[in-house]
């Protein structure tokens, strides 16, 4: 025989766990999300200065992404924002070889 108090603790884990499930699920049937509105902008009608600040801002998101794909490689597991950006890493490496093509 549990008491009240075991037994609300029983039902408020279940219902976090219901909870958690059902968040995972949406997550995982959210549509993907639209390309960044910087890879949107043509890189031929930036100025030389605007196109210095895109090469400098890419290489820093390649440099980030690096960094997380080493803590990964260490045993890391990474969020669901994290495996995006991971993903994300041959779309700015192909930016930033095209941003530096115009330099």
């Amino acid at each position: 025989q549990q008491s009240r108090n075991a037994k609300r603790k029983e039902a408020a884990r279940k219902r976090k766990e219901a909870e958690a499930a059902a968040a995972a699920l949406e997550e995982a049937t959210v549509a993907p999300p639209p390309p960044p509105a910087a890879a949107a902008a043509d890189p031929l009608e930036l100025s030389a200065e605007d196109l210095a600040k895109r090469v400098k801002k890419l290489k820093k998101q390649l440099k980030q992404i690096d960094e997380l794909a080493a803590k990964v490689a260490g045993g890391l597991s990474p969020s669901s924002e994290q495996r995006e950006k991971l993903d994300k890493k041959a779309a700015v490496a192909a930016d930033l070889a095209a941003a530096e093509a115009l330099l």
